[in-house]
């Protein structure tokens, strides 16, 4: 969006009109926008929290994902989106994360919800035409906004994203920066175009990948980072004076969904990169190893902390045990070692490195698997 010129008298006629046609103010107040939220994983909540509770719009509707069999017993699981909007359905009735009443003032209707198998069904697209929203808001919603979509909101459709576009496209951002040994992510806010992240961006905001964060701690941070950074795009949507950049092309990495096996570990790796990956897949799909055991068989370990040491093992196998003592279990790399300190086999609960070792009794030399 392009500001209006800024000349004499003129300017103040421009800027009267501009701003009316884009807001419209009571006092020192914005009244509010009508917003459709669509969203699904727990990255989406904080975003839904500060629309609740420190914005003054109206959601006309959350949309987020189907309830969906998930755990052992395949019971039917509602999102996290859903059980916050369930929790705020009644306006009035509760608050999130404060003693502060909601909007009930400005909210005459309860927060209604759904749950389509398709976002973009023609039955779904003609009830969001009809209550004609101002700007739909993704965040983690798990399905592409199809065109018919993306040309009803009157600001458009714009997207939440935990990485600092155009770097890190795609369903798995965090992970991929932690596995490449980023030292600063962020997220972006971007309007949605046909092609997958590629929508030019109105807001960015980053921060400091924390040493020995992992992917779920980074993505909670990042998404109170989204929400904040939402209410104050909104802002700049209210008054027309956000600008959209285009991404560099020249510059666009991926980061494509993960798989089961992203998380096995290969221990001829270096060690900084074994470890960047043990981080990067918590809290899925897990870094893990395999142990040959003399009672259970091969075991699927999955190693939750450690750290890099720098050590030559000479003409040592990587994957080999170097050393065990009360305060370490060194494994060598393909160069310097990880002292692992926390690990889990499979179906076990969370055991410390020596309880690991005097429960399988393991010894200097033996060696971890590549691959089952």
């Amino acid at each position: 969006m392009i500001n209006p010129p800024k000349s004499g008298f003129s300017c103040f006629i421009t800027d009267l009109v501009y701003n009316f046609n884009f807001s419209i103010k009571f006092g020192d107040k914005i009244l509010e926008m009508k917003i459709i939220f669509a969203g699904t994983a727990s990255f989406a909540v904080p975003s839904l929290k500060n629309l609740i509770g420190q914005s003054q719009h109206r959601i006309i509707e959350v949309i987020t994902q189907p309830d969906r069999p998930q755990g052992r017993g395949l019971r039917e699981t509602q999102s996290p989106v859903k059980k916050l909007a369930l929790e705020h359905q009644s306006f009035g009735k509760a608050s999130v994360d404060s003693a502060e009443p909601l909007r009930t003032a400005r909210l005459a209707e309860p927060l209604k919800i759904a749950q389509p198998e398709s976002i973009n069904q023609s039955e779904v697209v003609q009830k969001i035409s009809e209550v004609r929203p101002d700007i739909m808001v993704v965040a983690a919603y798990g399905q592409k906004i199809g065109a018919a979509l993306r040309a009803i909101p009157r600001y458009g459709c714009v997207n939440i994203h935990a990485s600092l576009l155009p770097r890190y496209r795609g369903a798995a951002p965090v992970a991929y920066a932690i596995l490449n040994g980023e030292k600063e992510t962020g997220v972006t806010i971007f309007k949605i175009v046909e092609e997958m992240d590629a929508g030019p961006i109105m807001a960015q905001d980053s921060l400091m990948i924390k040493e020995k964060e992992t992917a779920g701690n980074l993505t909670g941070r990042l998404a109170q980072l989204g929400a904040d950074l939402l209410l104050k795009t909104l802002v700049t949507i209210e008054t027309g004076r956000f600008n959209l950049t285009e991404q560099d092309q020249s510059q666009v990495t991926y980061a494509p969904k993960l798989k089961k096996t992203d998380g096995q570990i290969d221990w001829h790796k270096t060690a900084p990169a074994i470890n960047n990956l043990i981080r990067a897949m918590q809290p899925w799909p897990g870094g893990y190893t395999f142990w040959e055991s003399e009672k259970r068989g091969l075991v699927k370990i999955n190693i939750l902390d450690g750290e890099t040491i720098d050590y030559n093992g000479g003409s040592i196998a990587p994957g080999t045990i170097s050393k065990i003592d009360k305060k370490e279990m060194l494994i060598v790399t393909g160069q310097g070692a990880l002292n692992i300190t926390r690990l889990q086999p499979s179906g076990q609960r969370v055991l410390t490195a020596q309880e690991f070792v005097n429960g399988y009794r393991l010894k200097a030399g033996d060696k971890f698997k590549n691959a089952g």
